[in-house]
């Protein structure tokens, strides 16, 4: 007798039979690592949470801090390559918590007076992460420059406390707390590790300046998957580096991989998968992007121009933007470079010519809460100094 597996349930299996694999490799990887504090989890009150490697650059620099002060700390993570798991501390005990809804049911019962993540929407009705029972403090961490407006609906919803990036992000966030009659959420002012990662890193770059860097959202509202072969057919003539997201790899891999294919034969493309953009920022002259907070990240670290291509609005129901009165990043966006409706797409070339004499304000300063000691202020605040 043959017995059939339909697909779905095969692929269940096989994720389950991986889990538990990687859970016995890296529990042994521990097991083996003779500084390892066996009591750390009882004795730790700081946990964070990540949901994979492509937050890698938000976190390490608070870790490095975190363990530059011989601070006990848990790390918990749902991808077993995150690089982060790799480093050998007697203060950190990481732990990768297992493949798809295994990992996120675990993630349920973490237990920690502090638990530190950047994943918005945790606890949300409709998301797979619950917030869990045993954590007292919710704290959310910045990966972005910009407010709420482009997060979806309900993302900080079920937080206590925000890390905020400077004082831009209070307005939008005391908007729906009020809207949705919330609890008040404690926001501290710390600034962005990242950014403070990224700008000792840039000096490691050779900046050529040569290209031009489309760099996408992702989802629905991403300029690849609205209008991006129109935009690499008007730049056929000059060099282009394309940039996707990099929630586009995990969310949206199938249409990135048909739009790779498409592009192939062009010789003038090249791609950008990497988790860090320094590369591209400092081989481009000018960015074309959407809503994405990319844009500011490229404008105040090199100071070249930005393009925006802006999104329908019937396209952002599913975010916050539609519930507030006005977007921070809207008030901005025409500080970094010309903003564009789709319609005048076929003008691209002539913004492209002029953005690069535009005098553009900064915002760096009235942004930015700090920029260096942003990971510093962030344990400071969870380790109650």
């Amino acid at each position: 007798m043959i017995l059939y597996i339909d697909p779905g349930t095969g692929s269940v299996i096989i994720n389950f039979l991986i889990a538990i694999v990687t859970s016995i490799v890296y529990f042994f990887r521990k097991l083996l690592f003779k500084n390892i504090n066996s009591d750390l989890k009882k004795k730790s009150e700081i946990s964070i949470f990540s949901e994979g490697n492509q937050y890698k650059n938000t976190f390490l620099p608070i870790i490095n801090e975190l363990i530059s002060r011989k601070i006990l700390f848990n790390y918990y993570t749902l991808d077993y390559k995150d690089v982060i798991l790799g480093i050998e501390s007697e203060f950190i005990n990481s732990k990768f918590l297992g493949l798809g809804d295994i990992g996120k049911l675990k993630f349920s019962s973490v237990s920690s007076n502090i638990l530190l993540s950047t994943t918005p929407n945790i606890g949300n009705k409709e998301f797979p992460l619950k917030r869990p029972k045993r954590v007292k403090e919710l704290i959310h961490v910045w990966h972005s420059i910009s407010d709420i407006s482009y997060y979806k609906k309900g993302s900080l919803d079920n937080y206590d406390t925000v890390m905020t990036v400077g004082d831009f992000q209070n307005k939008s966030i005391k908007e729906i707390e009020k809207l949705r009659n919330l609890k008040s959420k404690k926001l501290v002012p710390v600034g962005l590790p990242y950014f403070d990662f990224f700008i000792k890193k840039l000096d490691d770059f050779k900046i050529t300046n040569r290209s031009i860097l489309i760099a996408s959202s992702w989802g629905n509202k991403g300029l690849l998957k609205n209008h991006g072969l129109e935009i690499i057919d008007v730049l056929k003539d000059y060099n282009i580096i394309i940039r996707p997201h990099p929630q586009s790899f995990i969310s949206e891999k199938e249409f990135i991989e048909n739009f790779k294919s498409i592009c192939k034969s062009k010789s003038n493309i090249e791609w950008d998968e990497s988790s860090d953009p320094l590369k591209s920022f400092s081989k481009s002259r000018l960015m074309i992007s959407d809503t994405s907070s990319i844009r500011y990240d490229y404008s105040f670290l090199v100071g070249n121009p930005v393009i925006t291509l802006k999104i329908e609005k019937s396209k952002l129901n599913e975010f916050e933007s539609s519930d507030l009165n006005e977007s921070w990043d809207e008030k901005t966006e025409d500080q970094l470079g010309p903003v564009l409706n789709w319609d005048d797409l076929h003008n691209l070339l002539n913004y492209l010519k002029s953005s690069e004499s535009i005098k553009r304000h900064s915002l760096k300063k009235e942004t930015l809460h700090t920029i260096g000691d942003s990971s510093k202020l962030i344990v400071n605040y969870i380790n109650n100094e």
